[in-house]
C-alpha cells in the first residue's frame, strides 16, 4: 500500500468548486423560514482586523479567502446595513444551499451558517472571478428590473462592473 501525498503537496482549495444553488423561485416558504430569526456574527476568518470587531484571528492558510474590511471596503461601521443586506437577500430570493445579497458598492457577499441551532450566520465577500457571481448576479438583476427601487438596479449596475458581468 502506498502512502498518501503530503497535506502539503495537495493542490490549494478552490472555492469555485463547491456546488452551490439557488432555490427555485417558487420555493418561498424554505426562503422564508431561512430568514426567521436569522443573526449575524461576523467571523474572524473574513476580516483582516478581527480586533476591530471583537473576533478571534483567523490562523488558517487559505490563500482563497476573501476580507470584508481589506477587499471590499465593509468595515465595522457597515455593519448596521447588515439587515438591508438580509432584506435584499430574501426579497430577491437569493438563496439556496446558501444564502447572497448584493450590495449598493457591487460586492456580492456570500453568507453561509456559523451555528445551526441558533441561526447564526457570517458572510463574506464573493470573489470578483467566481463563475456563480453570474448566477447571482442574474437573479438579482431580473428582480431589481422588475420589483425593485433605483438603489436595487443601481447595485445591480456597480455589480455587473465589479465582476464583468453582462446579460
Amino acid at each position: 500500500m502506498t502512502r498518501p501525498p503530503r497535506r502539503d503537496k495537495l493542490p490549494e482549495r478552490d472555492d469555485t468548486r463547491r456546488k452551490r444553488w439557488l432555490y427555485k423561485i417558487e420555493q418561498v416558504n424554505e426562503l422564508c423560514e431561512r430568514f426567521k430569526g436569522i443573526r449575524y456574527r461576523c467571523a474572524g476568518k473574513h476580516k483582516a482586523n478581527p480586533y476591530l470587531y471583537d473576533v478571534d484571528p483567523y490562523h488558517g492558510t487559505d490563500s482563497d479567502r476573501t476580507l470584508c474590511d481589506r477587499h471590499a471596503g465593509f468595515c465595522k461601521e457597515d455593519l448596521p446595513r447588515i439587515r438591508n443586506l438580509l432584506r435584499r437577500a430574501k426579497a430577491a430570493r437569493l438563496a439556496g444551499n446558501l444564502t447572497w445579497s448584493v450590495d449598493d458598492t457591487g460586492w456580492i457577499y456570500e453568507l453561509q451558517t456559523t451555528n445551526i441551532g441558533q441561526n447564526e450566520w457570517h458572510g463574506y465577500p464573493m470573489l470578483t472571478n467566481d463563475p456563480f457571481a453570474r448566477t447571482v448576479w442574474l437573479r438579482f438583476k431580473v428582480w431589481a428590473d422588475e420589483c425593485g427601487k433605483a438603489p436595487d438596479r443601481n447595485a445591480a449596475s456597480a455589480c455587473a462592473s465589479l465582476y464583468g458581468l453582462n446579460p
